[in-house]
């Protein structure tokens, strides 16, 4: 009896074995048979077993080539598999798929661990610390901010695992690597990237198609977007800016930049790679302020999944320009490095900033009419929803150039703020005219650490101008704490009134505050409101 067991045991255990390497099989060549895996052959799907018999299954990606170890943490393993880290300016980083949950994530710090945040807050994830080890589990994809003691924020970038990258083989794809360009990081390939472009437009009639950038390093000037064209970075590839200002020249009349859409419909850059502008060694050196994306003119945009880094002030500016989405982007800047906005519409509509992370030494997301190439317009419908955010300045910001007709139709949607001087922001300096704003259902962990410290502060100056705002809802808000300083709403005059501005539920320190007084928000007398009790 006991052979027979032992037989039928180890049967068990080989047709497991065969399992699992036939599920490994068919994933791999569901997701894999891509040229991507040809380009990176390091990379690839690994499959790790769950307690209820089925799998998880990981893509890590690579890191970025520059980009050096990480100095505060020792490793991060997923379910036993380590992950690479690295270190970008002040902050750790790491980036990976996954399939299936949970994905148990295991963090070694070079030190015992004391204290831990695990950001947003409000995934109320729960973490266990022993000795130099934090462990917590994922049931899906997030985008973390870990704080363990003092050390270095650590930035945890995770994907839903999934096929998404186009074929180089298809007749509308192209490798940017098909034209001279070397993926190594030594020499500058403004030339060649511009000329795939060019011939990638040109694809079947002009109808366009997609210029895939495999792992790599790709050294660049500015490059020029041209309609119908759509860039894809595998991850591990990196567009990077040279150090070399001469390699900018600005053609707009509205700054220098690394990549330009202008006058360019229906494009795209797509992918988990990243395009890196430089901004930090540029401008010490020769004082350029130029950004990564330069969005002028154009309609029907969309950029997704990579990450945008390191501009010399504004990391992406939308100017005049119409149907522009951005979802699932990493905006990291130089927080030490003054002027460094991360997404700034200007004079645009239909603009969509969704699901994206953003870590900024001034404002992150911020609505404005600066008039810079042209003329200020209309700012209308625009959504920035379910964003993770970390400032030194204004996190939700209208203003302060608002030199057009109108701003509005404007909503604010479930953000989460882990760091800001000041949440909820409107300035009206230069005329226009604020209206029908929405701010719901945004969450603040922290307020403060500059000069004004204000969880609210809306305010009608004449700098060039007086306006208007009216019709704007606050509502669903929760602090975790009081701001240093008191709230502050002001309308100019009599004459520029703030009306129509309604709080509803706003709840600071765990606790529903019904009142200016309660909620400390100091109102003058030219504004109209109404605080809703949101139990009536």
């Amino acid at each position: 009896m006991k052979i027979l067991r032992n037989y039928f045991s180890g049967i068990r255990f080989y047709v497991n074995i065969c399992l699992q390497i036939v599920s490994y099989m068919f994933v791999f060549s569901a997701y894999c048979t891509s040229q991507e895996t040809i380009t990176n052959p390091e990379q690839q799907i690994i499959a790790r077993d769950l307690p209820d018999g089925q799998f998880l299954y990981i893509l890590p990606y690579p890191t970025l080539q520059g980009d050096v170890r990480n100095i505060d943490y020792k490793s991060l393993t997923v379910n036993g598999e380590a992950v690479k880290l690295a270190h970008f300016m002040d902050a750790g980083y790491t980036h990976f798929a996954f399939d299936g949950s949970p994905a148990r994530i295991t963090i070694t710090a070079y030190e015992p661990i004391k204290s831990f945040t695990i950001s947003p807050r409000s995934y109320n994830i729960e973490a266990r610390a022993s000795g130099h080890q934090l462990t917590f589990s994922l049931l899906e994809p997030r985008k973390l901010i870990i704080q363990i003691n003092d050390l270095s924020p650590l930035f945890i970038f995770t994907e839903q695992l999934g096929r998404d990258w186009p074929e180089v083989h298809e007749d509308d794809v192209l490798s940017v690597l098909d034209f001279d360009v070397d993926p190594t990081g030594k020499n500058v390939n403004t030339v060649q990237i511009q000329n795939a472009i060019h011939r990638t437009a040109d694809l079947n009639g002009g109808r366009g198609g997609t210029l895939v950038f495999p792992r790599g390093k790709y050294l660049t000037g500015t490059l020029k977007m041209r309609s119908n064209v759509s860039l894809y970075l595998h991850g591990g590839a990196l567009v990077q800016g040279t150090n070399n200002r001469d390699d900018y020249p600005d053609a707009t009349g509205v700054t220098e930049h690394l990549l330009l859409f202008h006058n360019v419909s229906n494009s795209s850059i797509r992918g988990k790679g990243a395009i890196d502008a430089a901004g930090t060694e540029l401008r010490t050196l020769s004082g350029l302020r130029h950004r990564v994306l330069l969005i002028l003119d154009s309609e029907n945009i969309l950029i997704e999944g990579v990450t945008l880094r390191d501009s010399g002030a504004w990391n992406t500016h939308i100017i005049r320009s119409n149907d522009v989405t951005l979802r699932n982007v990493k905006v990291l800047c130089d927080i030490n490095l003054g002027n460094t906005d991360g997404i700034d519409p200007d004079s645009g509509s239909r603009i969509t900033i969704e699901n994206s992370f953003v870590y900024s030494g001034d404002d992150p997301i911020v609505l404005k009419q600066t008039g810079r190439g042209g003329e200020a317009r209309n700012v209308e419908d625009i959504l920035v929803k379910g964003n993770i955010l970390w400032t030194k300045k204004s996190a939700l910001k209208i203003g302060t150039e608002t030199r057009g007709g109108a701003i509005r139709n404007i909503i604010f949607e479930d953000n989460d703020i882990v760091h800001a001087d000041r949440g909820i922001v409107m300035y009206l300096y230069d005329g226009a005219i604020l209206e029908n704003i929405r701010f719901v259902n945004n969450r603040f962990e922290k307020i403060g650490g500059d000069r004004n410290q204000k969880l609210i502060h809306i305010e009608i100056r004449d700098r060039r101008g007086a306006g208007h705002i009216r019709d704007v809802l606050i509502k669903d808000v929760y602090a975790n704490d009081f701001s240093p300083n008191n709230s502050a709403i002001l309308g100019l005059n009599e004459s520029h009134r703030i009306s129509g501005l309604v709080f509803e539920n706003i709840v600071i320190g765990g606790q529903i505050r019904r009142s200016p007084e309660e909620a400390r928000i100091f109102i003058n007398e030219y504004v109209d409101f109404t605080f809703t009790d949101p139990i009536k």
